[in-house]
């Protein structure tokens, strides 16, 4: 018995792996089967006629879809045995290409610009406290809410994502330019602390006592000289470590980009 079927229009679902996500293409397979009849008594296949050429599948010019795009189309009979009996079988499987420009302009280009922008704390006075301080929290929050923003729209699955990779190393580095700037600050509030002022009482000595005090002024005076050494080498540090900040942390986040599109663009799960 052969069966003619003009029409069947349906929902159906396609089980995806979200590993490469955004940067993901998702293989679907649609398979329809005889769940009475065995093949002796029904046979379905896999023929269409388009413009009098006998063909397998066709795609409608005009379908479309706003997240993907469709790759290579590849029908395939898939006839099964249920206790040593034969049901007809045909199957169809396609390609969707995930459209990934939305999230260059709407993921990852504002998150580079914050992480460009948590940067900015390296040119600035370690002594600005504050404009560091609120820097260094706007960008760690930023990229915060980005993330949360976009997950809320995901199915929550047990391994990682190419975005989730993304969006923890920024976060790591907005939040290790932020600790940078805690270290400069420690090591710039140390230096004014060790400031010391020193007064010389004005009272009458005799001359053993004024050769006594004058060795004392020297001796202060050269522990004060130290003192100032010490504390231009800290202020040293922490300029030197502002200044290697401004090499460091661009370079390891250049590094990062060309490991992380290299890789998840080559490799296929």
């Amino acid at each position: 018995m052969y069966i003619l079927f003009n029409r069947i229009s349906g929902t159906y679902g396609c089980p995806m792996s979200l590993m490469k996500y955004p940067l993901d293409k998702q293989k679907c397979i649609l398979e329809m089967e005889s769940c009475k009849y065995c093949k002796n008594m029904v046979t379905v296949l896999r023929h269409c006629y388009s413009g009098g050429i006998k063909t397998h599948v066709e795609k409608s010019p005009d379908l479309t879809l706003p997240q993907f795009k469709f790759g290579k189309l590849n029908s395939y009979v898939c006839d099964r045995k249920y206790s040593g009996v034969l049901y007809t079988c045909i199957g169809l499987d396609f390609e969707l290409q995930r459209e990934y420009g939305f999230y260059i302009i709407q993921v990852y280009v504002p998150s580079i610009m914050t992480v460009l922008l948590s940067w900015v704390s390296f040119w600035i006075n370690a002594d600005a406290t504050p404009a560091r301080t609120t820097l260094g929290l706007v960008t760690v929050l930023t990229i915060a809410t980005q993330s949360v923003g976009l997950m809320s729209g995901l199915p929550r699955v047990s391994y990682i994502k190419a975005i989730d990779v993304w969006y923890s190393v920024c976060l790591v580095f907005v939040v290790t330019a932020f600790l940078e700037f805690a270290w400069v600050n420690v090591l710039s509030r140390v230096s004014n602390r060790k400031k010391k002022t020193i007064v010389n009482p004005s009272i009458k000595l005799n001359h053993e006592d004024i050769a006594a005090t004058e060795k004392q002024d020297m001796s202060i005076r050269r522990k004060s000289k130290l003192e100032k050494v010490k504390e231009l080498a800290r202020e040293d540090r922490a300029r030197i470590v502002d200044k290697a900040s401004r090499v460091i942390f661009p370079l390891a986040f250049i590094i990062f980009n060309a490991v992380y599109w290299t890789y998840y663009f080559l490799w296929e799960p």
